[in-house]
């Protein structure tokens, strides 16, 4: 690994980046204005070709300041316009407008189902019909033996993906767009079955040829974690699927968690790691024993092609398909007399990712591993290594396991402080203890598999090792301290690189304008924070919150007091647990008190009752109302249509004249068209959560709210 020269020739001594920066801003762009893109693609590609020709031009005349300024300028705007029109284009491939009635339809499992204890989610692959190649996921009632490569036959109603729009909600709809899922629907027994093999071997016929390659891979794959079942179980056999074959299936939350608290979540997902110790493991073996350039190179290809068998095994998780393109790079150039690894290698992976998928860029995954790499090769090379050190391999080895851990985590911790809002106090001390374990859990995984009269001894030294890992993380996880949380905001994270990279500059150049500028981020990093999270800042909200299950309305005075009704404790109560894990906690409010109704009644508020927040009134529609009630139609601000509802609106349109109808997430389908149509029809606004998300109303005077 080389080091790097001075810092302001980054982009000259590794021309990808300049390429991959203005590629993936492009596709960042293209991302939030999709709306106003989706029918301009062609639009997009033109601008680029104009701003490329103009790049050109101006590389002609490169000596003269404006021209080369111009032609930085085009050249950015060129790859930006590139990029946003891969995006649009992978949106509308991925888009489908569905029926509001049910679908009939058939298609192939295509990833492994994930179980829960009420039902199964698959995604399935529909073939045939106006849906043809479109992936969708099923939730599926008492299907308890899927596989990949089953087929389906199905009738359920399917619908766009969308998030529930919470406040500190993970936005679960753009998680699938990101993942190429085109819909979501819900089939309950009776309603789906698996088809004939007959059907089955036809349907795989019909798919793409890398699909069926992808499928067989991931049979593949279960049958290799059946071997470990048979001499491995609990949370050892799941670690170790995990971390060889990247089966997650297995994995608790408790195990989970624990990884997550020490810091070392990295060891269950497939990347970099695991390339390189395989690699390494190939290079010891075989390829210093090799002298001859021809025959190194051939050996040097087969080892890349069994790097990527492996990661094909594994069903091509994005961090892994970034080493192994990273790897295929730096090895094949290094063939030619290339360096080996440089962040022009990690630039080439990253932007050829992009460009077969551009909505990896918003895989979490995806950015923490290429952060990480990035960061060590920045960083590592600067880490003073004193000769006294270097005589040791034990004592080398453990050095630079240490500095490879301390600039992943540099270079990851802004991120995983904004997503997870929690930070690792002991990382760097886990890592000491299970990066250098990961290479003989690795090795020995492999032999076992590769070596079937060795495994009741390899699946004992697995197991000691794995329980001796595990007793250090449960005794650094009881440590006082073990995790931070902080939520810092997306631009808070975005800012730490950029005081990161002013700091190393200034460091390197030894120059006061770099500490200067530095100083202002910093300052500007803790104005930000500070305003973020300044007392006060939620008082006076009212927030219809979107929940499947039951209507909830939180009334926040401030941080400190808040009031929460809903009709239905017990049905929301894991809603409510999320809420207040990823919401309140993170904004640090208090649990709220649960607001009682008419008569200490929690159950329901009944037709004529409202709820006073803040000079605002919101009346509650979840039965069927009466024809008629006694006296003048009131004035209210909304109308909160929730689960329970029957019947038409205009009964309650007699009771009462609302500003604003909301429809709560938990109508069905069949309600919530008919009432948004008769709220329209009344003329009046509609706010539906279940397409719109939660609703969050700042009121003008903080009150206590009180039902009457």
């Amino acid at each position: 690994m080389q080091p790097l020269r001075p810092y302001e020739e980054l982009f000259d001594t590794h021309p990808l980046l300049r390429l991959l920066v203005p590629f993936a801003a492009g596709i960042f762009v293209g991302e939030v204005c999709y709306a106003h893109l989706a029918t301009a693609t062609w639009a997009l590609f033109g601008a680029a070709l104009v701003a490329a020709a103009a790049a050109i031009v101006c590389h002609r005349r490169y000596e003269r300041t404006l021209y080369s300024l111009l032609y930085v300028t085009c050249l950015n705007l060129a790859f930006g316009c590139t990029g946003a029109g891969f995006l649009v284009t992978a949106r509308n491939a991925a888009t489908c407008t569905w029926p509001d009635a049910p679908t009939n339809a058939k298609g192939i499992v295509v990833a492994p189902p994930r179980y829960t204890a009420r039902a199964t989610m698959a995604d399935v692959r529909i073939v045939g019909g106006p849906a043809d190649g479109r992936t969708v996921r099923l939730t599926l009632m008492r299907a308890d033996s899927l596989a990949p490569g089953d087929a389906l036959l199905f009738r359920t109603r399917l619908a766009t993906p969308r998030g529930n729009g919470n406040p500190g909600e993970f936005d679960y709809g753009a998680y699938l767009r990101h993942n190429r899922i085109s819909g979501t629907g819900f089939c309950p027994t009776g309603h789906w079955q698996k088809a004939t093999p007959a059907t089955a071997r036809s349907l795989l016929d019909a798919l793409p040829l890398l699909q069926r390659l992808k499928i067989k891979a991931l049979r593949l794959r279960e049958s290799l974690s059946k071997q470990f079942a048979g001499h491995l179980q609990g949370r050892s056999l799941a670690v170790v699927t995990s971390i060889t074959l990247g089966d997650r299936s297995r994995l608790d939350d408790a195990t989970e968690n624990l990884y997550a608290q020490t810091g070392i979540s990295h060891l269950l997902a497939l990347s970099g790691m695991n390339v390189g110790i395989l690699y390494a493991f190939y290079r010891f073996l075989l390829l210093r024993h090799v002298s001859g350039r021809r025959l190194n190179g051939v050996l040097s290809l087969a080892g890349l092609a069994g790097l990527w068998a492996f990661a094909f095994v594994t069903g091509l998780p994005l961090s892994l398909v970034r080493a192994t393109l990273m790897f295929t790079v730096a090895e094949l150039l290094s063939l030619l007399y290339f360096d080996r690894f440089s962040v022009n290698y990690l630039a080439a992976a990253a932007l050829l990712m992009l460009i077969g998928a551009p909505q990896a860029l918003f895989d979490v995954g995806f950015q923490l591993s290429c952060l990480s790499v990035f960061a060590i090769l920045v960083l590592t090379p600067l880490a003073p290594r004193p000769w006294w050190l270097m005589r040791n391999r034990v004592v080398h080895f453990l050095y630079e396991v240490t500095v490879l851990s301390v600039a992943a985590q540099l270079g990851t911790l802004p991120v995983v402080a904004c997503v997870f809002h929690t930070v690792p106090v002991y990382g760097l001390a886990a890592n000491l203890v299970a990066v250098p374990l990961s290479y003989p859990l690795l090795l020995c995984s492999l032999v076992f598999l590769a070596v079937p009269f060795l495994r009741m001894p390899l699946a004992f030294a697995l197991d000691a090792l794995l329980r001796a890992m595990h007793s250090a993380l449960e005794w650094l996880a009881t440590l006082p301290g073990c995790t931070v949380s902080c939520s810092p905001t997306p631009l808070t994270a975005a800012l730490c690189y950029v005081l990161l990279f002013l700091l190393l500059h200034g460091l390197h150049a030894r120059r006061r304008l770099p500490a200067v500028l530095a100083l202002g981020v910093a300052g500007l990093i803790a104005g930000i924070e500070l305003y973020a999270s300044r007392p006060g800042r939620h008082a006076g909200e009212l927030i219809f919150y979107n929940l499947r299950r039951a209507p909830a309305v939180h009334c926040l005075l401030s941080e400190e007091r808040s009031y929460l009704w809903t009709p239905d404790t017990a049905r929301a109560r894991a809603d409510i647990d999320y809420l207040r894990r990823n919401f309140w906690q993170a904004e640090g409010i208090r649990p709220p008190h649960l607001l009682t109704a008419q008569g200490g009644r929690t159950d329901s508020l009944a037709p004529g009752s409202l709820l006073r927040f803040g000079g605002r009134t919101v009346a509650v529609f979840r039965s069927r109302w009466p024809r008629a009630l006694p006296g003048r139609a009131e004035a209210v601000d909304y109308l909160l249509v929730a689960r329970g509802a029957r019947g038409h609106l205009a009964p309650v349109l007699r009771t009462y004249r609302p500003r604003l109808v909301v429809l709560d997430g938990s109508l069905t389908p069949f309600y919530r068209r008919r009432f948004a149509v008769e709220a329209r029809a009344a003329g009046l606004p509609c706010h539906d959560m279940a397409e719109r998300g939660a609703l969050v109303v700042r009121t003008a005077q903080p009150a206590t709210p009180v039902p009457r």
